[in-house]
């Protein structure tokens, strides 16, 4: 009946940290650069796996790009999640519930200091 796809442009950061916060199954690589790869990629794994598309979008043929951040604390959790881009109501809660059950990372650092990090992705509903 549908299909749906997740993709992510970019993950970016409010300000440039030294250490990008990463997923427990990214902790055996021996770079930052590499966590963060490892991490985008685990998420738009786990994202994929969970999104399900409202029928109510089904049933109005919306479709489009929700651009949504949220802010990775220095706990590691989600939060402040905020839709950037709207596409349609039922569309744009479902992006926000997928977010909110990301797991928890490991948070970000600078100067060995835990730091907030926001991130900004694109989820992608498209109808065929």
């Amino acid at each position: 009946r549908y299909w749906r796809d997740w993709s992510s442009d970019v993950c970016s950061s409010d300000l440039i940290v030294e250490e990008m916060p990463y997923c427990a199954e990214c902790a055996h690589y021996p770079t930052s650069l590499e966590r963060f790869q490892c991490t985008r990629v685990f998420l738009q794994k786990k994202m994929q796996k969970d999104i399900r598309y409202p029928k109510d979008a089904v049933m109005a043929d919306a479709s489009g790009t929700v651009e949504i951040s949220f802010r990775i604390n220095k706990s590691g959790e989600m939060e402040d999640i905020k839709i950037e881009r709207s596409v349609f109501p039922s569309i744009d809660r479902e992006a926000r519930r997928v977010v909110s059950l990301l797991p928890k990372l490991t948070p970000g650092e600078q100067r060995g200091q835990k730091v907030n990090v926001r991130y900004k992705t694109s989820l992608k509903f498209e109808l065929k």
